[in-house]
């Protein structure tokens, strides 16, 4: 007996660590308590100041390389020859001076005699005519002329003269090149293409009171009584193409003897203009990719909890009379209950008269309960990666297939037979689609323009039927729910926001009562659902 016992000691003991192993309501309630503690503290106590300053303990190094001046680059000469340049000198004395320090040959490029007035763009007259063409302009010659005196070095003379006038000069080994137009090529951090951006929210009804027909059957006419139309939209449409409007950036930036070319496919741009107008281009470039590369890490967490607690019961007496006494034996007294909303899994309590010849013979009765409470904890985390200026979007939806619609069958001439019924599918694609577009200024902080639209089937579909018999035609209707939002927020680098809190609570009853029984069903819902969303920038390489 008693090693009976340690065997079933030892069995229940196995039982409960196997089924430990599976989820248990503990768990539930844990996930349900985090997840709700978490919603409400981000809905409640809003967002968290930044830091304006932080201070590192450790030595701070710079991230990227400084340029140099150029003459550090070229032999010894250019640094260490101190040479006494005379002012009021012409560009041509300047170049045989330089090759005599030097050793090295000075090539003047034809174009550094064309007049510095003939790359101001110009009109006829002073006012807004047509512009005057840059080949008029640059017809005559004049040699520059630099009116400073100098005793250093050649090269440090050399970017004197240069920036001074307006010129360019490059050491290619063996010659020294100086000329008014370069010739630089930069390239566009940008993909091609327009970038197309939309959200509209429309409401209202669109209607029609039908038609009416005149005349006989033969040659009646028929004709619109009348509609109604009420719709209120809003929203937002832009579309943008960034290397057309880098193009337009460009081109006002150069002189009108200076050319620009980009090439789309290869992000590619070719530059042929004054140092001084290569050099704005170059900036404006730098400046636009460094915007353009920035990149942005956007989390989309979405909690919803949801809180469910329903009651069932039911009283049920099925009183058959079949034998109240000898002289009314051949008369029965039936009573049936009405059908009972309480569930099967809720129990029930039965009780049952079975004697023979009982006045009460055949009689029933049942008694069954349910109370239920449940929890759901949904939390679904998606994290994206886009650059500043580039939408993303983020969809999670399903599609479902129905019946929308039939057509009737055609019979034959004979009547012998009927057709068959034709049958046109229809699909319903729900679910959850947010868009968002991010800016990042030169502070980290971003702009976030959010777009987001929710659906889900409002149950299963209802079925709608006509006709009876071989006339029978069905079809189905989904019914949907949703919600659109459409939001402009601004928020720190990691800062977390709300942008969707919402708090509904549900009240149900249903009840169902007769002669023989009653029965009853209660349900009470609440949910709690929030969307948070975290914006980080992401140093680019």
């Amino acid at each position: 007996m008693r090693l009976t016992k340690i065997k079933s000691a030892v069995a229940i003991l196995v039982a409960a660590s196997l089924t430990g192993c599976a989820v248990s309501q503990s768990d539930v309630n844990h996930a349900y308590d985090a997840t709700n503690a978490e919603a409400t503290r981000a809905m409640g106590n809003g967002p968290e100041s930044m830091s304006l300053v932080e201070e590192v303990p450790t030595a701070f190094l710079g991230d990227r390389l400084v340029p140099v001046a150029y003459e550090a680059t070229l032999p010894a000469v250019f640094r260490e020859k101190s040479v006494v340049f005379p002012g009021n000198l012409p560009l041509s004395k300047i170049a045989t001076l330089v090759s005599t320090a030097t050793g090295y040959p000075v090539h003047l490029s034809p174009d550094v005699f064309i007049p510095r007035d003939a790359l101001i763009p110009r009109t006829n007259g002073g006012g807004q005519g047509a512009p005057v063409p840059a080949q008029a302009m640059a017809k005559s010659n004049v040699e520059p002329v630099y009116a400073q005196a100098c005793n250093c070095k050649v090269g440090a003379y050399l970017r004197g003269v240069t920036e001074n006038l307006g010129l360019d000069w490059t050491f290619d080994g063996s010659t020294i090149s100086i000329s008014r137009f370069v010739t630089k090529t930069f390239t566009i951090a940008a993909i091609p293409g327009k970038v197309s951006i939309k959200s509209t929210m429309s409401k209202g009804t669109d209607t029609s009171t039908g038609n009416q027909a005149s005349g006989g059957t033969t040659g009646g006419t028929s004709g619109n009584t009348g509609s109604f139309s009420s719709i209120t939209s809003t929203g937002r449409d832009g579309t943008f193409d960034q290397i057309a409007i880098i193009q337009s950036e460009l081109e006002k930036l150069k002189s009108p003897l200076g050319e620009v070319v980009v090439n789309p496919q290869s992000r590619l741009v070719m530059v042929r203009d004054t140092k001084e107008a290569v050099d704005r281009m170059g900036a404006l470039l730098a400046r636009e990719n460094a915007i353009s590369t920035r990149q942005v890490a956007l989390r989309v967490r979405t909690l919803q909890v949801d809180l469910s607690n329903s009651s069932q019961a039911g009283v049920s007496a099925d009183i058959v009379f079949n034998r109240i006494s000898d002289g009314l034996k051949r008369y029965s007294i039936t009573v049936a209950s009405p059908t009972s909303l309480a569930t099967a899994i809720g129990g029930t309590v039965g009780l049952s008269v079975l004697k023979p010849g009982s006045p009460m013979e055949g009689t029933n009765a049942i008694i069954s309960g349910l109370n239920a409470f449940g929890k759901t904890v949904q939390d679904n985390t998606q994290t994206k990666l886009t650059l500043n200026g580039l939408p993303v979007s983020i969809g999670s939806f399903e599609t479902k297939g129905y019946l929308a619609a039939t057509t009737p069958s055609v019979g034959s001439i004979a009547g012998s037979s009927a057709g068959v019924p034709g049958l046109q599918p229809g699909s319903v694609t729900v679910g959850d689609f947010v868009n968002i577009l991010p800016s990042v200024n030169d502070h980290n902080q971003i702009i976030l323009s959010y777009w987001s639209d929710s659906s889900k089937l409002n149950g299963p579909f209802t079925t709608i039927s006509t006709g009876s018999g071989a006339t029978l035609q069905q079809i189905q209707l989904p019914d949907i729910l949703g919600n659109k939002d459409d939001q402009t927020i601004a928020l720190s680098d990691g800062q977390t926001v709300v942008l969707y809190g919402a708090v509904s609570n549900r009240y149900d009853g249903n009840s169902n009562n007769g002669i023989g029984g009653l029965s009853g069903a209660w349900n009470k819902g609440r949910t709690f659902q929030v969307i948070m969303l975290t914006a980080t920038v992401v140093p680019s390489m």
